[in-house]
């Protein structure tokens, strides 16, 4: 269908442009990876510094480092959502993200008509 030279032509240019944001997109992400890595290694080595101080006692700031850092190790791993086969919501009230808006609305009518003939038969 979009075979136009227009319609090429910015095919050409998109593709273009996406080449150069890729470079630029792993440049910033390596330099946050190094700067996320850099900042654990600081907190771990003044966490190391004020026990060494303090003769191997934790005080209450630095039990507080600890937990972050563990916090943010669990983070990375992510569960899977589990929706609801009725209402296709998940546990918050959330419909699922590859659901478009009209689908939304027309699931949310024939929940209202479900509870309105239930309402109705007791």
């Amino acid at each position: 269908m979009a075979k136009s030279m227009r319609s090429k032509r910015k095919r050409k240019m998109r593709a273009i442009k996406r080449n150069k944001l890729d470079v630029k997109l792993t440049e910033k992400m390596k330099i946050k990876s190094n700067m996320i890595k850099d900042q654990e290694v600081a907190s771990l080595v003044n966490l190391t510094t004020t026990l060494d101080e303090n003769n191997g006692q934790c005080k209450d700031n630095n039990e507080t480092a600890v937990t972050v850092v563990n916090v943010e190790m669990d983070d990375t791993t992510k569960c899977k959502k589990v929706y609801n086969k009725k209402t296709l919501r998940d546990e918050h009230g959330q419909y699922p993200v590859w659901m478009n808006k009209r689908k939304i609305v027309k699931n949310k009518l024939k929940n209202k008509k479900i509870k309105r003939i239930k309402r109705l038969k007791s």
